[in-house]
């Protein structure tokens, strides 16, 4: 009885965490930039929190490594132990050998709990178990731009919607599925992955 009593825990524990993630990323290139193709990045997501930040340099750059020479996080560029003018960051970047700078800065993150209702069971010993099932829902909103280093003109801008429903959604499951459709759209609209 107890093997069956946990098997329908372990069951409705199932139903509401499993994490479903939906993204959609709406961009424009500017007509200057069309048929700019860039292969030497760093990516730069400077107000999260640093362990955030460095983890979707990570992905983005892990994602990306098919498509270009080099990726490089901003993190490492730029280690919070100093201040930078605008000036220093701009002769950093230029000096790097990187070709373009992707920016994510989040505008917004939410999460929401709602109780959907009560899984119950009773043994025939009588006794009672029950278990109050809630749906989690997680979202993120955020700026993205894609800034041609040469120029320092922005090619490529747009914003990412992530939306994450379940108990495992967490800050690395939003940033990965962001990251990877971040990815996909400068493939598809060949901001990178272009000629050499």
């Amino acid at each position: 009885m107890i093997t069956r009593l946990v098997s329908c825990v372990a069951a409705a524990w199932l139903l509401i965490s499993c994490v479903n993630t939906q993204v959609r990323v709406t961009a424009f290139t500017d007509p200057d930039f069309q048929q700019a193709s860039y292969r030497r990045l760093i990516v730069a997501a400077p107000n999260l929190l640093p362990e955030n930040a460095q983890y979707f340099e990570y992905e983005m750059c892990k994602t990306l490594a098919p498509h270009v020479q080099k990726c490089n996080g901003a993190s490492a560029m730029f280690p919070p132990t100093r201040s930078y003018s605008a000036e220093d960051i701009i002769r950093i970047l230029k000096a790097s050998g990187s070709d373009a700078v992707l920016v994510l800065n989040l505008l917004s993150d939410q999460s929401s709990s709602q109780y959907v209702g009560t899984y119950a069971t009773v043994n025939p010993y009588g006794t009672a178990l029950a278990v109050p099932l809630v749906r989690r829902d997680r979202g993120a909103r955020a700026s993205v731009h894609l800034t041609d280093i040469a120029s320092w003109k922005t090619a490529w801008a747009g914003q990412i919607a992530v939306v994450g429903t379940g108990q495992g959604t967490s800050d690395a499951s939003l940033i990965s599925a962001g990251a990877h459709e971040i990815a996909a759209e400068l493939k598809r609209v060949g901001r990178v992955g272009g000629p050499q």
